[in-house]
């Protein structure tokens, strides 16, 4: 080995070394610290311009939207109900919960949720899932305001086009109006 390439392979290995002792001696907990890394606990949303987080825990799965039976005499949220996994699902509008025009009737997601009776919400995309930290509070000026628990500042650059921010909304808080009896949330 030349000289100059073991001189390199050094310095890598210090290099190395040095970044092991770092993340060894760090003591932060999730959220904690200088470059700490956060799990993921919201599911990021779009609904018209604006995007919406979920709490993580309250989600089954996503799937793309497909034909949605209707259910006549519901709220005006509920879309109607689809047959998944062997049950049948109500749907329920996110645009029309938060008071929003509705998307395009072709495309976008359902969103399942771990409740009982079974729901999903459906919007227009799932963009990703972020570790959401709150920057303020409730919301007050608009139909979902119950619902919203604050709202989050997205560091993700491919997310700057929505602002940079996301509304954190409450599941049960926001169906609370479409279903006389509350929902078994997480079953």
């Amino acid at each position: 080995m030349s000289p100059t390439a073991l001189d390199q392979d050094r310095r890598r290995r210090r290099l190395l070394d040095a970044r092991t002792r770092d993340l060894a001696a760090r003591r932060d907990g999730p959220g904690e610290g200088r470059g700490a890394i956060r799990p993921a606990d919201h599911l990021l949303v779009a609904v018209g311009n604006a995007l919406y987080g979920l709490p993580l825990r309250a989600a089954r799965g996503v799937a793309p939207a497909g034909p949605v039976a209707p259910l006549p005499g519901t709220h005006p949220a509920v879309a109607g109900i689809v047959h998944q996994a062997g049950r049948f699902v109500a749907v329920v509008d996110l645009a029309a919960l938060l008071g929003l025009p509705p998307g395009p009737a072709d495309g976008g997601v359902h969103v399942f949720l771990k409740s009982e009776p079974p729901v999903a919400l459906a919007a227009a995309a799932v963009v990703g899932t972020t570790a959401a930290a709150a920057i303020s509070g409730g919301d007050t000026g608009s139909a979902a305001a119950p619902a919203v628990t604050g709202h989050a500042r997205l560091d993700d650059p491919a997310l700057k086009a929505s602002g940079g921010a996301a509304t954190l909304l409450d599941v049960a808080a926001l169906l609370a109006p479409v279903f006389p009896i509350p929902l078994a949330l997480g079953a």
